[in-house]
């Protein structure tokens, strides 16, 4: 009685499995997305090539960022603590790009590591 199956599980890997096979192609153009979109190769916010290591040493940031990104991050931190921005463009609209931008992020972080899409990658 130690071992005992549960056949649910099993019964959901095989279905996601066969699910799949069957989206093959789909499951393709979803994993390159998640790949490019997760790449620490290139920076988060606008795309361009920069080095992830650089943005170790600030444990703050979550993402790989290029140095302009990151200096509109670090004043986005600021001013999410009650800091002034004195940079006429960090309006209330700058903060909520922001504000989704992150919160976007985090979402995908919780897919990537959720039970679903560790079946993509294993």
């Amino acid at each position: 009685m130690d071992k005992i199956i549960d056949i649910h599980e099993i019964r959901k890997k095989m279905r996601l499995k066969k699910d799949r096979d069957v989206n093959q192609e789909r499951l393709q153009g979803f994993q390159n997305f998640l790949q490019c979109v997760w790449c620490s190769f290139k920076c988060a916010m606008c795309g361009i090539h920069t080095d992830y290591r650089l943005n170790k040493e600030d444990p703050s940031i979550e993402f790989p960022l290029c140095g302009t990104c990151k200096q509109e991050y670090m004043s986005y931190l600021e001013v999410a603590d009650g800091k002034k921005s004195n940079i006429f463009w960090h309006n209330t609209e700058w903060f909520e790009m922001w504000s989704s931008w992150i919160e976007f992020r985090k979402s995908l972080k919780r897919f990537l590591d959720s039970p679903e899409c560790k079946l993509i990658f294993p």
